[in-house]
């Protein structure tokens, strides 16, 4: 995506009014950081609180740089600390898309499982994740949702698992 008045040329200057922050989290995830709402033209500490905060409450990196430091009329911030700031995000981001892939390989995996799954071994793996020996359709416990339970007026009972987990 364009980013209107960002242009990144070094690790300093080029962060000095916080938009290339909020582009960089706009851009590895729109999901970060709303950039059209948080950031602005002439709004500088407040575009650094707005990255600082998003990067700190979507990604847990720690608010190392202070904008009013980054916005010091008298000084460029300082490169390094840019560049450690840029590598926690980096590998904040990297962490959670790794996290999103694994728990997204492991709900597959298990939709896969318990499709090929019987009714006999599905009851039998209820029952022994179930502390309420097998009485879950009607005590509401924490796996119900995880399963579709349907009960025939002639008492058999039925069990498969959702599809979507």
């Amino acid at each position: 995506p364009q980013y209107d008045g960002v242009h990144v040329g070094d690790l300093s200057g080029s962060f000095k009014d916080g938009r290339a922050f909020g582009a960089l989290l706009n851009a590895l995830d729109n999901e970060y950081l709303d950039y059209g709402s948080a950031i602005s033209a002439d709004g500088h500490v407040a575009n650094h609180e707005a990255a600082y905060d998003a990067a700190h409450n979507v990604l847990g990196v720690p608010k190392l740089l202070q904008a009013a430091d980054m916005t010091a009329p008298d000084s460029d911030p300082d490169d390094k600390a840019v560049k450690m700031y840029l590598m926690l995000i980096r590998a904040a981001h990297a962490k959670r898309v790794a996290d999103a892939t694994a728990r997204d390989s492991f709900a597959a995996s298990l939709r896969d499982r318990l499709e090929a799954m019987d009714t006999g071994d599905l009851w039998r793996l209820y029952d022994g994740l179930c502390n309420h020996d097998g009485d879950c359709p009607e005590c509401q416990c924490d796996l119900t949702p995880y399963f579709v339970f349907t009960r025939y007026p002639s008492k058999a009972s039925t069990i498969k698992p959702l599809v979507e987990l």
